[in-house]
């Protein structure tokens, strides 16, 4: 083997070398960005999940005038927009829909004593559906396997509460 072709090998290694180093970087830079929005999910979706299961129905929240409580809970929900899949600020959107025409109603039924409760308990099961599905979408943003979660029971209600 001659001199000119080790030097040849020994340059071809070192390319490849460079080469590789490269994809690592390129690669390892991307993980590391799926770990940080990981991170910003798990913190900003459990911080919301027991108020969003309450419904909001806090003494703080509900002895607001209404355009305050809105904007509260616009700003409680501010980093899920930063850091929300597409699917989930489609969810969102919906849920806050629910949310206010809820919170409406209830302050409707609990100023004038309504008797009538009807249209209370059809947007209470509304928003109790909107709330799972919203879970449920923020269990696929943090790739948590829905086999290995309990398994929610078709009878059981939770809009037979009211």
């Amino acid at each position: 083997m001659s001199i000119e072709t080790i030097f040849s090998y020994l340059g071809f290694l070192g390319f490849g070398g460079v080469i590789g180093i490269a994809i690592k970087s390129f690669l390892d830079r991307g993980l590391e960005e799926k770990k940080m929005l990981f991170r910003a999910r798990v913190s900003a979706y459990k911080g919301l999940c027991g108020r969003m299961l309450n419904l909001f129905n806090e003494l703080d929240l509900n002895s607001l005038p209404e355009a305050v409580r809105v904007s509260r809970i616009h700003g409680l929900f501010s980093e899920l927009c930063l850091v929300g899949s597409n699917e989930l600020i489609d969810v969102l959107y919906e849920y806050k829909k629910n949310l206010f025409e809820y919170h409406n109603e209830l302050e409707e039924v609990v100023r004038n004593k309504k008797k009538d409760e009807t249209k209370l308990k059809k947007l209470y099961k509304q928003l109790v559906e909107k709330t799972l599905e919203l879970h449920d979408q923020m269990r696929k943003d943090i790739y948590i396997d829905p086999s290995k979660l309990l398994k929610r029971d078709a009878d059981l209600s939770l809009t037979e509460r009211i």
